[in-house]
């Protein structure tokens, strides 16, 4: 992270790494029942993981819930509002942002932290 003496470096990464345990503490009981709740409806893994690029040019991968349904006549990556491969129980967890809730895992190790 340009700008920063590796002593506030260190102080950022501890900052991110206690508030991303206690935002696990708190929640993990909901990113494991989304996670088996996704894995039914989606009849596949509940987790959603991706290669993102991070500041710096810096690959990562990121981690979801799954909110969709593959789909071999959908030739997009793309997703809209009204998408039919969202799941019911999908747009919930995206309304609520709970599908959002494993990025604390990416913070608690450092991928999504510089």
């Amino acid at each position: 992270m340009s700008g920063l003496n590796v002593g506030q470096r260190f102080i950022k990464r501890m900052f991110d790494f206690t508030l991303a345990a206690l935002g696990l503490l708190c929640t993990g009981w909901l990113i494991l029942i989304a996670w088996l709740c996704a894995s039914i409806d989606t009849r596949s893994n509940g987790m959603f993981a991706q290669i993102r690029v991070g500041k710096n040019g810096r690959e990562f991968t990121i981690l979801k819930i799954k909110t969709m349904r593959h789909s071999d006549w959908v030739d997009t990556d793309v997703t809209t509002v009204d998408d039919p491969r969202i799941t019911p129980l999908g747009r919930l967890f995206r309304e609520a942002k709970i599908d959002e809730l494993p990025q604390l895992l990416n913070v608690f190790f450092g991928s999504m932290s510089s």
